[in-house]
């Protein structure tokens, strides 16, 4: 694997921890989606159901916490779904760059906000 791809997939799993996930390295190495009601090649489930009364605080392994075609729950990272969810959830907690005349007010530096669009832009083109 190349170092452009490794520094990418060290890239996504800063950005979201999810994306460590041997499941989502970049490049994807697969040509289809899991269906959430399907299972993996190791007979997971591709959607376990979330309960509606909490925020989905733990991290499960391989899954993301969300809601998606099957309802609130955690969406295996060979679906869609997941990636979708991750989207949607990246794209509405881009970090800001406060003051774009001025480096040194910045409250993020433009490294780290760089880092986060390009994992916005492969979570939007996976799902």
């Amino acid at each position: 694997m190349s170092s452009g791809n490794e520094k990418t997939n060290e890239k996504m799993a800063r950005v979201a921890p999810e994306l460590a996930s041997e499941f989502a390295r970049y490049p994807l190495k697969r040509k289809m989606w899991v269906a959430p009601t399907g299972k993996t090649a190791k007979g997971e489930p591709c959607f376990i159901v979330g309960d509606e009364g909490s925020n989905g605080g733990l991290m499960k392994i391989d899954y993301v916490y969300g809601r998606g075609v099957l309802g609130l729950g955690y969406y295996h990272l060979l679906t869609r779904d997941a990636h979708a969810i991750l989207y949607k959830r990246l794209f509405n907690e881009a970090p800001v760059c406060c003051c774009t005349c001025s480096p040194s007010f910045a409250l993020v530096p433009r490294a780290q906000v760089s880092d986060h669009d390009d994992v916005v832009i492969i979570c939007y083109n996976r799902s």
